[in-house]
């Protein structure tokens, strides 16, 4: 019987996370939300919840810029165009206070949440913050 553990699942040859392991690199995290501009509670907390169920694409943004720059840590907003049928119809990063500049994380984030199909609702322009910090 294999051991209880972490890794105890995946099989011997899996190397996912061998070289961050090795290297003692940090893991990242990101804190979502809330959402602004939006005046219905009910839509922002769907808003929310449909950007959080992206939580690890984005995260994974977010860490691989990290593996190569210890330390990176600030807030991306994205700005978002909803369209009536939960499209996102338009997308850019709004503001990005990553330090060290000139990251790629803003412009991965906005690629995935491009991808996020919302509920159907009124047109809503959104705006959106994720702050990331090595953890």
């Amino acid at each position: 019987m294999a051991p209880r553990g972490a890794g105890a699942d995946r099989p011997a040859n899996d190397l996912r996370g061998a070289r961050e392991r090795a290297a003692g690199a940090a893991r990242g995290y990101g804190r979502f939300g809330p959402p602004g501009n939006v005046a219905d509670a009910t839509a922002a907390a769907e808003i929310d919840r449909a950007v959080k169920a992206r939580a690890g694409s984005l995260e994974a943004c977010y860490q691989k810029e990290l593996d190569g720059h210890p330390g990176l840590a600030g807030a991306v907003t994205i700005e978002l165009s909803i369209g009536p049928d939960g499209g996102v119809t338009s997308v850019r990063v709004a503001s990005d206070t990553l330090s060290p500049a000139g990251t790629s994380v803003g412009a991965c984030a906005a690629r995935q949440l491009q991808r996020v199909r919302f509920p159907a609702r009124a047109a809503a322009d959104v705006t959106y913050p994720i702050t990331f910090a090595p953890g």
